[in-house]
């Protein structure tokens, strides 16, 4: 009967199911995402019902998570479908020939009721139990419902497979068993570092022993990739804490570390593409605020978006930063051209009108179109050349032509003159009178203006 079953199982072992990993790996990555601790623990067991083979259970708890999370409901939808394909192709278990890239799992039961499922369940607990002669029974009794039954031929293999080889030719063969069936316990719970304990010890009394090298090869196998894992998982909770706290150049430099090493990392994809979006929306926002004469606002902005991808920001960044500092300039050159006015005003005031000049015309060198500073430096400008010996002439000249012109009829020439005077030495008595004069001549002049006749 035995060697029935065998062949029966090597008649598959060829076949290679395209569903064999899409459940799997589709929970995987939906574990990534999940909205919530209650949406992790049953995609964890749905992963559990997925590795036992248990289709129906599987099932089940897909079209509950298709209820808790709806975001993702079509994805679980997706998964039944190919937890039903799974069901109806043959998976014989690889494990009997395997090179350890998988758990001594058995096959998937092709769900071919609900007597068989339950029972495949039960062989499932002798298995991992190592109660491997509880577990070949309960199959054979699966085999007498349905002789073909591809998961229970599977794991029959599997377990045969596992049995350890006595070779009576060797010393201490009972002792290299009785590690190696310890080994092989934790294996089936997979208690890698403790089985591999085991392994070694086996090895230790028995150093050419092929079976023994297997699992010990196997085992280092399933600790490394335990290893990876747990490696990728804290540099993961690493990029999620420095994201959170908003260190958003570090968390995305984790992410995309971790997608290189594993491309099909669904959690690292997701908050890069998500990084993405939001440079997307802050660099449109900060194009919003140069429009509207914000550069302040504009560069804060670009500056956010050059965090989530410098990539895709760094145009927006340097137009943002360009204006910006342009802004700054010019608010600091008006800062100092009011410096410099009001230090003027506080001279003149003094009668400093050299020191006055000076700021005014430091002033329009500044904003050259300042008419204040324009008007102020010529005032200073006269003040100054009205003192001394020299500025005293200048008066004198300047009243001289006012006579002058006032005697000749010159009325405006003469205004002018007097004013300017005025303008230099506010107190001359005889630029006053002779500004009066002229506007009583106007007043006079105005009495008997003659008029045409209408």
């Amino acid at each position: 009967m035995r060697q029935l079953l065998l062949s029966c199982v090597f008649l598959f072992v060829f076949i290679m199911s395209v569903f064999a990993d899409s459940v799997s790996s589709g929970l995987r990555g939906l574990l990534d995402s999940a909205p919530d601790h209650r949406v992790k623990k049953h995609i964890n067991r749905a992963l559990q019902f997925d590795e036992k083979g248990f289709n129906r259970a599987l099932r089940e708890e897909l079209e509950l998570l298709a209820r808790l999370d709806p975001d993702s409901a079509d994805e679980y939808r997706r998964l039944i479908e190919c937890a039903g394909k799974e069901a109806a192709t043959p998976q014989p278990e690889a494990a009997a020939e395997s090179s350890g890239e998988a758990a001594p799992k058995p096959a998937k039961s092709p769900g071919a009721g609900a007597f068989t499922e339950k029972k495949y369940e039960t062989a499932y607990k002798y298995y991992t139990a190592s109660r491997t002669d509880d577990a070949l029974r309960v199959l054979a009794e699966i085999l007498t419902i349905d002789s073909g039954h591809e998961g229970a031929l599977s794991f029959i293999s599997l377990i045969e497979s596992e049995k350890f080889i006595f070779d009576s030719t060797k010393p201490f063969q009972n002792i290299v068993r009785e590690f190696y069936g310890q080994g092989m316990g934790f294996y089936r719970r997979e208690m890698y570092k403790e089985a591999e304990e085991r392994f070694r010890k086996a090895a230790e009394t028995d150093p050419t022993n092929k079976q023994v090298a297997e699992y010990i090869g196997k085992t280092a196998d399933k600790l490394a990739a335990l290893s990876e894992k747990a490696a990728r998982d804290r540099e993961l909770n690493r990029a999620d804490r420095a994201r959170t706290g908003g260190d958003i150049k570090t968390a995305r430099a984790i992410y995309e570390k971790v997608l290189k090493s594993e491309p099909d990392n669904s959690r690292a994809a997701f908050y890069l593409a998500d990084f993405e979006r939001q440079a997307a929306a802050l660099i449109e926002r900060s194009e919003e605020m140069l429009k509207a004469n914000n550069p302040e606002g504009a560069k804060e902005a670009a500056d956010r978006a050059y965090q989530y991808s410098p990539k895709a920001s760094g145009g927006a960044k340097k137009r943002a930063d360009f204006e910006y500092a342009s802004s700054r300039d010019a608010e600091k050159r008006k800062r100092e051209a009011d410096r410099l006015y009001n230090r003027g005003v506080t001279a003149f005031a003094k009668g400093d009108y050299r020191l006055a000049a000076e700021c005014w015309q430091a002033v329009l060198k500044i904003n050259p179109d300042d008419a204040e500073a324009a008007k102020n430096a010529r005032l200073a400008s006269e003040r100054l050349a009205a003192t001394g010996e020299e500025g005293q002439r200048n008066v004198k000249n300047a009243l001289d032509e006012a006579d002058d012109f006032k005697s000749q009829g010159l009325i405006e020439q003469a205004k002018s003159r007097y004013e300017y005077v005025l303008r230099i030495e506010p107190g001359n008595k005889e630029a006053a009178a002779g500004l009066a004069e002229i506007k009583k001549i106007g007043e006079q002049g105005a009495d008997e203006a003659i008029t045409k006749r209408q």
